[in-house]
């Protein structure tokens, strides 16, 4: 009998030991918890008040929200080019970038597609445009004289005239991206289309992977986008006063 008593003791004492070291692991595990919750509400925007499910859907849409917020504020660049497929002169690729609160002044200045203005009102805006520096503007411009179109297409590794202009713009776009890295860079950036517009996205998509830039490829993009106007202006006006200089 005095043995049995001795076994139960030793049981009784082998459960007692096993609950108060259950007890101990649950206060670790709610003590990692809660510290895994607070650095994880420091290092965000806004702290979770509680750790519900829905509580973390909440301050997801606020993130997102927020990011959408700082893409609005990026800047706008307008791409459309003048002379494509030349018989005289350069072909020559335009930009406009500004921050979205400075569009309003390109309007002010009378931008339209280039080709509906006559070459006095098309030389009197720009000189406008470049007068805009200080409020953000930038204008950008990339001539491509015959010469290097021909030797691009006729040389061993040929290049359409549709790939020339492609990576034409992509330069355009590399150079405001960079301009703008102070407020994010490009948010949104407006073409003038390139054969077809579909096409013309997934290259755009493809090459500014992981930018986070949102392009838009439409027909007659110069007489609906402030910023392809512009750029319209810019592309045709340098080229025109090359022409006058050749001839």
């Amino acid at each position: 009998p005095g043995c049995c008593c001795c076994c139960c003791c030793c049981w009784w004492w082998h459960q007692h030991l096993l609950c108060l070291l259950s007890l101990s692991l649950s206060v670790c595990v709610t003590t990692f918890h809660s510290a895994s919750a607070s650095a994880m509400s420091s290092s965000s925007c806004a702290a979770l008040a509680d750790a519900s499910p829905t509580s973390a859907s909440l301050e997801m849409v606020s993130r997102l929200e927020a990011q959408a917020r700082c893409a609005a504020g990026r800047a706008v660049l307008g791409i459309d080019e003048a002379g494509r497929g030349p018989v005289l002169g350069p072909m020559v690729y335009g930009g406009c970038a500004c921050p979205p609160e400075a569009i309003p002044l390109l309007r002010e200045c009378g931008v339209a597609d280039s080709k509906a203005l006559t070459e006095e009102r098309r030389e009197s805006i720009l000189r406008k445009l470049r007068a805009l520096h200080p409020q953000g503007v930038r204008l950008y411009v990339r001539v491509i004289p015959a010469e290097e179109i021909s030797n691009r297409m006729l040389r061993r590794t040929k290049e359409s005239l549709n790939e020339i202009s492609f990576k034409a713009a992509f330069q355009l776009v590399e150079s405001a991206h960079g301009d703008f890295a102070h407020i994010g860079g490009l948010g949104k950036a407006f073409l003038d289309t390139v054969g077809d517009c579909d096409r013309y996205m997934e290259r755009l998509g493809s090459e500014f992977q992981g930018r986070d830039i949102s392009f838009r490829v439409e027909n007659k993009a110069d007489a609906k986008y402030e910023v392809v106007s512009a750029a319209s202006i810019a592309a045709k006006v340098v080229r025109d006063r090359i022409l006058r200089s050749w001839l």
